[in-house]
Order: structure tokens, then sequence, then C-alpha cells
């Protein structure tokens, strides 16, 4: 959005963090919820996949219709994305006798961040990113859509 808060602390920072952030999102979906999506993307305009023909796009969409009905019983649709890397930067305090940090926040650091008041002790500045150095969780689970990024996911 087009605002930005400004965000105010009363006690004084001691350390300030800045740090490479990738995670996945999971949403958990309904079987359900799942058929209804699916349904919905047969009138999408703008579907996924480019294929010329309607009717390929249909028979695609009543195959991953049709995978629903293998999904184990002890198993739920969880869809699975990964976020794009982001900087963030975390904000910690420290006690005057204390030895340890206690952090006071984390914030999305895309805008550059600006503190007021006392100079931190410290600062871990951001260094470059290296995506080859990024060590990326497998998903462990089965695929039922990729189109959709669904996984079968054991109930716990």
């Amino acid at each position: 959005s087009a605002t930005r808060n400004i965000r105010s602390c009363d006690i004084p920072i001691h350390t300030v963090s800045f740090y490479w952030q990738h995670k996945s999102i999971h949403k958990v979906i309904t079987i359900e919820e799942a058929k209804i999506i699916l349904e919905k993307s047969k009138d999408n305009p703008t579907f996924e996949y480019a294929w010329a023909h309607r009717d390929e796009k249909l028979d695609m969409i009543q195959k991953e219709l049709e995978h629903l009905n293998h999904i184990p019983n002890n198993h739920r649709i969880v869809e699975i994305n990964q976020t794009r890397t982001q900087p963030f930067v975390d904000l910690w305090t420290r006690s005057n006798n204390g030895k340890s940090n206690k952090k006071v926040a984390t914030y999305n650091a895309t805008l550059p961040v600006i503190l007021f008041g006392e100079p931190p002790q410290k600062t871990n500045i951001l260094t470059d990113y290296h995506r080859e150095m990024v060590k990326f969780k497998e998903v462990a689970h089965t695929l039922i859509n990729t189109r959709k990024s669904w996984y079968a996911v054991p109930e716990k």
C-alpha cells in the first residue's frame, strides 16, 4: 500500500540485525473447497496453462478433479507456496546489567529503516544475497496438483 506507518519504541535499541528471509506459506484447503476452486477455473479466461483449445483445458481440470478422489482419508490438502526472498530487520534491546538481548520487533526492510535517538551499540548489516548458498527445504509430501501447488499432507 502507499501508506507507511511510523513505529515507535520507548526503550533503547541495543542491536539491529538485517537479514534475508525466505519462507513458505501453507494454506489448508478442504476437498470441497478444492473442488469449487477447480470448477471455477473452468470459466477462468486466464488459465494457468496456455492451451489453444478449451476442450484440452476442461480435460485437464477434470483429471485434477479425479485426483482429489485418490487422497487418503487421513490426509488433507495443503497449498504450499514459496515467498519471494526479502530483507528483514530485527530490533533487540538489552537491560543495563543484562548479557542477553530481547527481541523487540521484526519488520520487513524493503524500505529504508530510520532509527531516531541513541544509535544502537551493534548493527549487523545486510549482506549480498546469494541464492546458491540458500538451503531450500524440499517438500516431503505427495504432490496432488502442480498447477495449484497442492500437496497431500498427513493429519497430525
